[in-house]
C-alpha cells in the first residue's frame, strides 16, 4: 500500500519559497529529565530500539531512522528518499543548505522531548505509546502536543520500528486507525486480518 502523503513532497513543499520566507529554524527544546537516554541502548531489546529511534529522530539523522525502521513499514521508502534528500552529498544542488535545515528542524521539532511507554510485548512483537512535550519558553510549562502508538517488529535478534506517515507528524491529529503494517521478515505468528474482512 502506497502513502497518502509523501514525506519527500511535503520537504519540496517546505523548501519553496514562500514557506521559508515564513519558516525559521526553531530554538531546541530542553531535554526533559524523565527522556529516554540512547547512549547505552542497542536493537537487541524493544525498549532499546525505541530510545534510539527517538535519538535519530530527535538529531535529524535519516539515514540511522531508516536502519531502525522495519523495511515492511508503510512509509520506508519514503524515509529512505527523505534520507537521500538531507544528505549533503545526494541532495538537491539547487536546495541550499539553510533550506535543508528548515526541512529537517520541520520533522525533528517534535521529537526534542519525547517519553514512551511499554504497551504489550510478545514474541517477536511489541507495542509502545510516545508522548511528545513542548515547553513554552516563558512559563517554563510543559505541554503535551501529541501521542503515537508505535509497532515494532524482531528480526534475527534486532528490533525495529514499523513506521507510519502518522508517526513522522507527531503533532498532526492522528489519522483513522488502519491495519497494522506488517513486516517483510518472517514472523513467528501468522498476521490476524481485520475483523471486516473475516
Amino acid at each position: 500500500m502506497k502513502t497518502t502523503l509523501k514525506l519527500t513532497v511535503l520537504a519540496l513543499f517546505l523548501a519553496s519559497p514562500a514557506v521559508l520566507a515564513q519558516s525559521k529554524p526553531a530554538e531546541k527544546q530542553p531535554t526533559s529529565a524523565t527522556a529516554p537516554a540512547a547512549a547505552e541502548a542497542t536493537q537487541e531489546t524493544s525498549e532499546g530500539a525505541v530510545k534510539l529511534f527517538v535519538a535519530a529522530m530527535k538529531k535529524g539523522d535519516f539515514h540511522r531512522v531508516v536502519e531502525l525502521t522495519d523495511p515492511g513499514s508503510v512509509a520506508y521508502n519514503d524515509l529512505q528518499e527523505m534520507a537521500a534528500a538531507m544528505d549533503p552529498e545526494t541532495a538537491n544542488p539547487n536546495i541550499q543548505k539553510a533550506e535543508l535545515d528548515i526541512i529537517r528542524d520541520f520533522f525533528t521539532k517534535p521529537w526534542q522531548d519525547v517519553e514512551h511507554k511499554l504497551v504489550a510485548e510478545q514474541g517477536h512483537r511489541a507495542q509502545f505509546k510516545l508522548h511528545f512535550y513542548t515547553t513554552d519558553a516563558q512559563s517554563k510549562q510543559r505541554k503535551l502536543t501529541g501521542e503515537r502508538t508505535v509497532d515494532l517488529n524482531q528480526f534475527e535478534g534486532q528490533w525495529r520500528v514499523l513506521v507510519s506517515p502518522d508517526l513522522m507528524r507527531p503533532s498532526a491529529p492522528a489519522s483513522t486507525p488502519t491495519a497494522p503494517a506488517q513486516s517483510s521478515e518472517p514472523s513467528d505468528k501468522p498476521a490476524e486480518k481485520p475483523a471486516d474482512q473475516q
